[in-house]
């Protein structure tokens, strides 16, 4: 089974190997490793080679999934544009830890800030990560439809807040002391075109 999964992982898209690789590495529970440069496909393929020695196919296949991941990521950081609408972008910054995946970045305007965070997780994340996902979609506020996906307004106070669940799974979520949510709301808008 193994063998196959690894077999297929090497051979398909990065989507559809995260799946299967996720699924070898929660079988086995091995903790990942920082991921340096290296090419998914090779390590998917060194994993395949290694069988039918266990023990390294299973450390070769954490590799590939660590790998694949990293590129996930990397491609969901790309996603975060340098300019939207008349924000410009800050520096991006990406977390990672116990499972769950942050990408952070900030836009200014004149004296106007927009946050903007996505939270995904990884094959190591617990069902704490699965639950606490959950929990930020589960507010009452308005809700709105921003590029398919659904918002809702969990503002608070003087401070905007708009959590928007991601179709991919994870959430991103923009907030402002600095505009009304209407404006966080458009930005929103812009910034999934």
């Amino acid at each position: 089974m193994i063998r196959q999964l690894l077999l297929n992982a090497a051979g398909r898209s990065l989507k559809t190997a995260v799946g299967a690789g996720t699924v070898a590495v929660a079988l086995c529970f091995v903790p990942l490793v920082q991921a340096a440069e290296e090419n998914p496909t090779q390590a998917c393929k060194d994993a395949f080679d290694a069988w039918p020695d266990a023990e390294q196919a299973l450390r070769d296949a954490t590799w590939c999934v660590e790998q694949l991941e990293q590129a996930k990521q990397d491609a969901m950081a790309n996603r975060f544009k340098d300019e939207v609408g008349d924000f410009v972008g800050q520096q991006v910054q990406q977390n990672r830890a116990m499972g769950m995946v942050t990408i952070d970045r900030s836009y200014r305007a004149g004296n106007r800030t927009i946050r903007v965070q996505q939270i995904t997780t990884t094959s190591e994340a617990n069902p704490f990560a699965a639950i606490a996902s959950m929990a930020q979609m589960a507010g009452s506020g308005r809700k709105y439809r921003i590029a398919g996906q659904t918002g809702v307004d969990m503002s608070q106070g003087n401070k905007a807040v708009l959590n928007v669940a991601n179709q991919e799974g994870g959430s991103t979520n923009f907030e402002s002391n600095d505009v009304p949510i209407d404006v966080l709301v458009s930005f929103a808008k812009e910034f999934f075109e």
